[in-house]
């Protein structure tokens, strides 16, 4: 503990310190002498740390960074090396892979104040020299590129696009191979999202008109490789970023990095959750495919404009280039005439989006963003965009084959910003125009992370490039609410996430209140939902980001989850004071108990971290939590299963639903290790991560939970059967073949206390009773309790799922791969 005297001088500041130790190498002992002088930092002190350290990175200045985080994390551990994961300081991805610097610079940290950090820091130390391994590689990977792109720099971003736009046409029209071991297109969008940002880097006076692309290039396979290439400097990014936000960590053993999470739940929960809400959106498609079956498809208007009009939609022109262009169907005039039409992908991505953004159809399409930006407009682009790059290629297909090199020569639309302007203006209205041009485009002179299935259309020499495939594949709404960084503007200002878990509490019979504000402490304190049965108070933050399609966005999710995390630990202190918790329950008109007990949760609109808990909290999806407040029940493959012990939600379901016996938490449990590898040179980088086996979770859930609408057969009908009597407990194989009063309870969904009297009834309101004599206790064969509501056996349903999942594997692996 420091003296009067040490608290009365240490009013220095960090700059101040490190102004006083001279610009020479500092010695420990030095640093050691200015240590007790400092102040804790301010936020002056960050702000100069940040700047004195890029700087002394930037100059590759190693043992001026070395003393500079010496004395920082000697003063102040946690929030400074936060400044740094926050920045990203040491990320070599920041200083052209170029990792040396920062190895010699950590390991030197290390070994001279390695017995003052923590083991979370220097783990993370650690995990950052470890990725240096893979500098040499990427640093090789990297000047093949910018050689490439100096070369070539009239003709090989253009054609990169023209490549990635070949390969998103094609997987949409022969789609994929889920069992491939090719790299995704999503994966080769990074790795072009990255190459542009070379471009930008490398090519600083923009090549003219930007028409040309490399035929010759693309034909012998170069900027496939160029993607792939690119691709696999983003996944060193991408591990970088999980280091530093995430608190995953890398090890390296002989040249080969593997990075894995920290936090293994963490993991569990994120790819469970990107399952989850992939496979929920396939069930609304499928289900509004069939609810919009008679409405026109795309395909099927542009045959009609392509057969009936009379008109040549597609055009050859010969200068500059020999090439085929789009005459746009429509006009300005007729824009409320297009708008108008209805279309069946239209009307099922309408569908998608608002069951996403918890709202009905016709309630999305008449809401606005803050910025005042209506989603009617969003929407209109994303059909113009689809009817015209369908009419184009289904018109350029009677001519050519789309990887011919007038295809390719085609495929790439360049406007001016009349043009383009003249080009929406068939579909948006004229007030709304900069707003959708300004957010799907980028150049050179945007800021921010730049992700080429965001903002497709590139800005570059007063030239707008747009690959129409690719935007065509694009969810402009969601692109337009992520690069505005805008919100929607709810009507009243009401989540819907809240919103709804606050009805279905109260239509389940617990007290509710949503949302509830106070002050605790002198700051004001939001609980968005409390609800109360019984002893207990319920406490739930809910919260309702975008779901992230990568590792930046998901660092919103996991900020709200921890900012949720917070507020719910403040909550609990609020009701843990006597004083407070009594003015809180008058407020509310609700009686506290004796024995007030708090539950807390953590519940997401988009599904993320589902399973997980975030310090004592658990979170779950508000998806499940409303459905099992409603219906009871759980959706797995083709089956329901009911979840509630009862007819009714009562508060021991909402307590297993919060607790570690929930499904969600189960289903992490059952997840399998996987790992994906990346060749970098004579390097690797393997990511550990986890994938559900879908036969797996299915006959867990089949052999945990009562199938919903389960029916008792009727008793009269029923003849009375003898107890099977089995002498030991030994024959007993094991105890998950049988059941118990309580489990079978929870199939009849009765009370224990009533099924105990049927069990010696003469009626059998109950399946065959199995009796172990020694322990007195009474069990039932699961099989024959499944015989007896009617449901085939454990064994035969196993043998049907797995010919079921074969059959469909087999399918999907005969699709023709692009």
């Amino acid at each position: 503990m420091k003296s009067t005297t040490q608290e009365r001088v240490a009013t220095a500041s960090v700059e101040a310190g490190a102004a006083r130790l001279g610009a020479r190498p500092w010695t420990d002992a030095a640093i050691q002498s200015q240590l007790p002088l400092l102040r804790a930092p301010t936020s002056s002190d960050f702000a100069w740390f940040v700047t004195a350290i890029e700087a002394a990175l930037t100059s590759r200045h190693a043992r001026r960074t070395e003393d500079l985080l010496c004395l920082t994390l000697q003063l102040a551990e946690k929030p400074f090396l936060e400044k740094i994961k926050t920045k990203g300081h040491f990320r070599s991805s920041r200083y052209q892979y170029d990792g040396e610097l920062l190895r010699r610079v950590l390991t030197g940290v290390m070994e001279r104040v390695r017995s003052k950090l923590g083991v979370d820091t220097l783990e993370y130390l650690q995990s950052v020299v470890a990725l240096t391994t893979l500098s040499k590689g990427a640093m090789r990977v990297r000047r093949q590129l910018t050689a490439m792109l100096h070369k070539k720099k009239s003709i090989a971003l253009k054609s990169a696009y023209a490549e990635l736009d070949l390969m998103f046409q094609m997987s949409e029209t022969n789609g994929r191979d889920p069992t491939s071991v090719e790299h995704s297109i999503e994966e080769l969008g990074e790795g072009l999202s990255l190459l542009t940002h070379l471009y930008f880097d490398t090519v600083k006076v923009d090549p003219y008109r930007f028409g040309l692309i490399d035929e010759p290039g693309i034909a012998s396979g170069e900027y496939r490789k160029v993607l792939e290439d690119a691709m696999l400097l983003r996944q060193i990014g991408e591990a970088e970023i999980l280091v530093d936000a995430y608190g995953y960590r890398a090890t390296s053993q002989d040249g080969h990095v593997t990075v894995q999470a920290g936090d293994e739940a963490l993991e569990r929960s994120i790819r469970y959750s990107y399952i989850q809400f992939q496979m929920a959106n396939n069930i609304v498609a499928h289900e509004s495919a069939q609810l919009h079956a008679d409405k026109p498809t795309f395909t099927a208007t542009v045959d009609a404009l392509l057969t009936r009009s009379g008109q040549r939609w597609v055009n050859l022109r010969t200068s500059p280039i020999p090439r085929y262009v789009l005459s746009p169907p429509g006009t300005v005039a007729g824009r409320m005439q297009f708008r108008e039409l209805v279309f069946q992908e239209d009307e099922i991505h309408v569908d998608v989006t608002a069951y996403n953004l918890f709202c009905k159809p016709h309630d999305l399409l008449a809401l606005h963003l803050k910025s005042g930006f209506p989603v009617e407009e969003a929407r209109q682009v994303q059909r113009y965009v689809d009817l015209v790059r369908k009419l184009f290629w289904q018109g350029l297909g009677k001519l050519h084959s789309p990887d011919e090199p007038i295809s390719m020569r085609s495929r790439i639309a360049v406007f001016r910003r009349d043009d383009l302007e003249k080009f929406f203006s068939i579909c948006v209205l004229p007030e709304y125009l900069n707003d959708v041009i300004d957010s799907l485009s980028q150049s050179r002179t945007s800021s921010g992370f730049f992700d080429i299935q965001y903002r497709p259309i590139l800005n570059i020499d007063d030239y707008y490039v747009m690959p129409m495939n690719i935007l065509g594949f694009s969810n402009v709404f969601r692109n337009l609410l992520q690069s505005t960084e805008s919100r929607i503007a709810w009507p009243n200002d009401k989540d819907p996430v809240q919103v709804m878990l606050a009805d279905a509490l109260s239509a389940a019979g617990f007290k509710t209140r949503a949302p509830f504000q106070t002050k605790h402490h002198g700051r004001t304190l939001d609980i968005d939902v409390l609800a109360m049965k019984g002893d207990t108070l319920y406490l739930f933050e809910c919260k309702n980001p975008l779901h992230p399609t990568g590792v930046h966005e998901l660092r919103r999710s996991l900020n709200y989850v921890q900012e949720a995390s917070s507020q719910l630990d403040r909550a609990i202190a609020a009701f843990e004071d006597a004083n407070k918790r009594a003015q809180l329950f008058q407020r509310l008109g609700w009686t506290c108990p004796p024995n007030l007990r708090i539950a807390t949760c953590v519940m997401m609109g988009n599904r993320m971290f589902n399973g997980w808990t975030v310090g004592h909290h658990p979170v779950r999806s508000v998806r499940e939590a409303v459905r099992m407040l409603e219906s009871g029940t759980a959706g797995v493959g083709d089956y329901i299963y009911r979840t509630l012990s009862l007819r009714h939600p009562s508060k021991a379901d909402l307590d297993d639903y919060l607790s570690t016996r929930s499904l969600a938490v189960q289903s992490l449990k059952l997840m399998e290790p996987v790992q994906r590898s990346y060749m970098i040179g004579p390097s690797s980088l393997t990511f550990s991560t986890f994938a559900l086996d879908f036969v797996k979770l299915i006959f867990a859930v089949d052999s945990a939970l009562p199938r919903a609408n389960l029916r008792t057969p009727s008793p009269r009908s029923s003849r009375r059967t003898k107890p099977e009597q089995v002498r030991s407990p030994k024959l007993v194989r094991a105890a998950s073949r049988y059941f118990d009063i309580d489990t079978l309870a929870a199939w009849l969904q009765r009370p224990v206390k009533n099924v105990k009297k049927d069990v010696y009834r003469r009626e059998p309101r109950v399946p065959l009773l199995v009796v172990a004599r020694r322990r007195g206790q009474v069990r039932w064969k699961r099989n024959d309790v499944r015989k007896w509501f009617g449901i085939e056996s454990e064994a035969e349903f196993q043998r049907k799922m797995i010919r079921r999942f074969k059959a469909a594997k087999s399918r999907m692996s005969s699709t023709t791969p692009w």
